[in-house]
């Protein structure tokens, strides 16, 4: 007991020093109102906030028209909404104007790490400089952890790859569908557009994130999940689940590969669209609901994209967003015996399960790594995806969601669960499925089907840190310049 409260002083203390070195003011709280419920200031002692106004009307009306209280940031077309910087006085004037109807956080969204624990957990480690585990029910998630690396250790010898068997991915190339002409968006910490495992004609994207290039990536997360997706087949590294996808970047995470705003995330998302993705990655998520972002993907979803969200690596039944909006497919982990990962976050949003423990894919600079988290289970689904969308390119979002939902291979309790959704994703199955259960039409002439060679690997060692191939671990603190 005695070490256990050294411990929490040393914690305390630690906190109390960075606060007062950086000169962290205390939470300013506002209480509900018609228009919002309680709040508490989430960027210094401002509220950075998303205001919503009455239909036909925008910032050259009422409050944001000239208020000193009120600083507006950006404007969210088609939702009629705008992102503002407000201090306490600037927030009672928004109360107080009979324009405005809606006032909501703008919430933070973190890039979901790859040795199992949270965004959050991550940047609190690296803000307080410390190795002290913050809470005691973490412990058992790390064993859970180690136990997941250990579980995949006699599969290694197929490089880290057993996903994309696993998923049926080959068998679906071997029906003659690659994701050829389907382009799936990855919003994350950009792209090593160097690496000899990508086709740079088959890659776009845009620098969201401070003006950072798209096709570099300080942090590693965003080479990892594309390498995962689309990967070439040309037996050299890994593969990836649709070889023959596109991909769009946009960067919004910088190279401490840290947090975004939700507002960011929804114009990310409209580049997404823009620039003709039908599919959505986004290995990312945060805690706190939003309105304005759950509206942007109901959108999307109606217009023809499909988005696919990490459930998060917190290892509770927590929610994490925008993984547990309706319109968002939620992705959880599985090991190699497809037991649920310790770290994968489970709940009634939970909609599919996808390797996400040892999953071997790209690094930057030209090199690979074995990865874990749901942000490495997620980029399988969105894979299988685009499969799915190059077989049936006139299917809607609802269509290729519930192909995969009615074929996943069943775990756990029987029927869907909290803990693997409807289960492992199968892409050979829901493509019999969109076929009306029959196998599907027999390839264009000529169609090669990849054999990728297996790389062989040394078993990772301790928390799911990267191994092989030099390659770096995320890593670098600080805040990024929000979007």
């Amino acid at each position: 007991l005695e070490r256990e409260a050294k411990k929490t002083m040393k914690l305390i203390q630690a906190i109390f020093i960075l606060t007062a070195s950086l000169g962290v003011a205390t939470a300013t709280h506002v209480p509900a109102t018609a228009k919002h419920g309680e709040l508490d200031s989430n960027d210094g002692d401002n509220f950075r906030a998303i205001v919503r106004y009455r239909e036909g009307r925008n910032r050259l009306y009422g409050t944001l028209g000239g208020s000193s209280n009120c600083q507006v940031n950006d404007e969210i077309q088609g939702l009629n909404r705008f992102v503002v910087t407000v201090n306490e006085a600037g927030m009672a004037e928004l109360d107080n104007d009979p324009l405005v109807e809606e006032i909501e956080l703008d919430q933070k969204r973190y890039l979901i790490p790859t040795d199992g624990s949270t965004g959050e957990r991550r940047l609190r480690k690296r803000q307080l400089n410390t190795d002290e585990k913050e809470e005691n029910d973490y412990d058992g998630q790390e064993e859970n952890a180690q136990r997941d690396l250990q579980a995949n250790t006699s599969e290694l010898n197929n490089g880290g790859l057993w996903g994309i068997s696993r998923v049926q991915a080959p068998d679906v190339w071997t029906a003659g569908y690659t994701g050829s002409d389907v382009k799936v968006c990855v919003i994350d910490s950009g792209i090593a557009l160097t690496h000899s495992d990508f086709d740079f004609s088959r890659f776009t994207g845009y620098s969201g994130q401070g003006n950072l290039p798209w096709n570099q990536d300080g942090d590693g997360h965003g080479t990892h999940v594309a390498g995962t997706i689309a990967a070439l087949a040309n037996n050299n590294g890994v593969v990836g689940v649709a070889i023959d996808a596109s991909i769009h970047v946009v960067r919004v995470f910088g190279n401490s590969g840290t947090w975004a705003w939700a507002s960011s995330l929804i114009a990310a998302c409209e580049l997404c669209r823009d620039a003709g993705a039908k599919v959505i990655n986004m290995s990312l998520g945060g805690g706190g609901r939003s309105t304005a972002e759950e509206n942007e993907f109901q959108n999307l979803f109606n217009q023809g994209v499909l988005s696919i969200a990490a459930a998060g690596n917190d290892g509770n039944s927590a929610f994490s967003y925008p993984a547990s909006y309706p319109s968002v497919v939620s992705v959880a982990a599985i090991d190699v015996n497809e037991n649920r990962a310790g770290f994968s976050q489970y709940n009634s949003q939970v909609d599919i399960a996808a390797p996400g423990v040892n999953v071997r894919s790209s690094v930057p600079p030209n090199s690979y790594a074995n990865y874990q988290g749901t942000s490495m289970a997620t980029p399988h689904v969105a894979g299988v995806a685009a499969l799915l969308f190059s077989a049936k390119p006139g299917a809607t979002p609802a269509e290729i969601r519930d192909a995969m939902y009615t074929t996943a291979k069943d775990l756990g309790a029987s029927g869907r669960d909290n803990q693997f959704g409807h289960g492992l994703v199968q892409a050979k199955d829901a493509l019999d499925s969109l076929n009306g259960g029959s196998p599907p039409p027999p390839p264009p002439p000529g169609t090669p089907v990849p054999t990728p060679a297996p790389v062989p690997v040394s078993a990772p060692t301790g928390g799911g840190a990267p191994t092989g191939g030099g390659a770096p671990t995320p890593t670098g603190g600080g805040f990024p310049t929000p979007t």
